[in-house]
């Protein structure tokens, strides 16, 4: 159990590291105040920089260690597919997809003869790979996309979708306020049977952006609408700060507390469920910060930002959020489409990966959770992660949440910091 000292110090080095990303002046005498009370607790720093990992099961950090070397070898993959030009992967022909199953990368093919087997063994350089062979190449499967648009443009409520690599399907997730798929169904105006398409219902999905509180609790000036920020970097040359698109697209002032931090200078969040363009990839938006901001690279929950990464099935992440503080969960999807609500508009973003989170303290995802970072840990340091993204949804009454990948506001300029 930790001491009251060791409590009252992990507030003050929050309240301390908020004012620091933000810039914040405290006045001379508080200031001096705080110096003077972390140099006195300086004894608890050990307890501290473990801290984030007090919590956490010890078969989830095992697997966090198992994974790493498929996470590499898939970083790889994603590198070696990623076309500049159109900022998008370009898929070779018989390429099924890709899961992480414990310390082995599994590689879907259409074509599994040695020759092709050995074309991702040199990508990848690594021992951990496993191959499998699919029936649909992943082409195949995105091109899926424009039957669900047909349902979208005849009224189906559709939570979201996406291609199911573990299955090598397409997976749509029916809204449960939907009245219209099973009676165009029973009516034979939708075949089931000829595609890789599995149907099913879930429930509602909506933004994490609202009654945020905590150390990172930013508002937008007009709004007054409430998110997270997520991390810190720079855009343009100059220093900013990410956090979500939805409810950001009327206003660009926001503020930490009573104070202006910034404004925003770029906000993707896209209303339009037939946007298919690179318009529609994530929900961020980028705070560029005052001038007199100090920006780092570090968390809430002592982590420090070193680096960045791809999101694949299979691989272990985390979030800090402000409204439930710290959760891991593993990717079970990627590339997903999904349509929520925020405060004001509908939104249906594309690129999404989604999870199914757990945490020690109860709940794991929860409105204000919205713009935190997402990030996976590494295996040779205990406060060392790379970041993978931000919060963006969740499904109502539940602990699944939807990450925007990092790659995204990076692809838009944005550069996270990393020391």
């Amino acid at each position: 159990m930790k001491s009251a000292k060791a409590v009252i110090s992990i507030g003050i080095l929050t309240l301390f590291l908020s004012a620091f990303i933000l810039g914040y002046n405290f006045s001379p005498m508080v200031h001096a105040q705080i110096v003077s009370d972390l140099n006195d607790l300086s004894s608890n720093a050990d307890e501290l920089l473990t801290d984030p990992n007090d919590e956490i099961p010890l078969e989830v950090l095992q697997a966090m260690k198992d994974e790493e070397e498929p996470s590499n070898a898939y970083q790889k993959l994603w590198d070696d597919f990623y076309d500049e030009t159109s900022k998008e992967l370009i898929y070779p022909a018989n390429y099924g997809g890709e899961y992480i199953d414990g310390d082995k990368l599994v590689i879907l093919l259409t074509d599994v003869s040695e020759e092709s087997k050995q074309y991702y063994r040199d990508i990848c350089d690594s021992n951990c790979l496993v191959f499998q062979e699919a029936e649909y190449s992943l082409n195949y499967l995105q091109n899926l996309e424009q039957n669900v648009l047909n349902l979208i443009n005849n009224g189906v409520k559709i939570s979201s979708y996406g291609i199911d690599n573990k299955n090598n399907s397409y997976s749509v997730e029916l809204s449960n306020k939907d009245t219209t798929f099973l009676p165009m169904y029973a009516a034979n105006r939708i075949s089931t049977s000829s595609l890789p398409i599995q149907y099913s219902f879930g429930k509602n999905i909506e933004a994490c952006a609202t009654s945020m509180y905590g150390g990172y609790s930013l508002t937008n000036e007009s709004t007054n609408g409430q998110m997270s920020a997520g991390i810190c970097g720079t855009y343009n040359g100059k220093k900013a700060l990410l956090t979500c698109g939805h409810d950001n697209e009327n206003s660009p002032y926001i503020k930490y507390g009573s104070i202006r931090i910034g404004r925003i200078t770029y906000t993707r969040a896209n209303l339009s469920p037939n946007n298919n363009t690179t318009a529609s990839l994530g929900d961020f938006s980028i705070i560029e910060l005052n001038s007199n901001a100090t920006t780092t690279n570090r968390l809430l929950g002592g982590y420090k930002v070193t680096g960045s990464q791809s999101l694949t099935v299979g691989k272990t992440v985390y979030k800090y959020g402000a409204a439930t503080g710290q959760s891991w969960g593993q990717i079970s999807a990627v590339n997903q489409t999904v349509s929520y609500s925020g405060s004001i508009w509908n939104y249906t973003t594309r690129g999404l990966a989604k999870s199914t989170m757990t945490s020690s303290s109860g709940a794991s995802i929860a409105n204000g959770d919205s713009g935190a970072p997402v990030f996976i840990k590494k295996a040779s340091s205990y406060d060392q992660v790379n970041i993978a993204g931000i919060v963006t949804a969740r499904q109502f009454g539940s602990s699944v949440m939807y990450t925007t990948p990092i790659t995204y506001p990076k692809d838009a300029g944005f550069s996270p910091k990393t020391s």
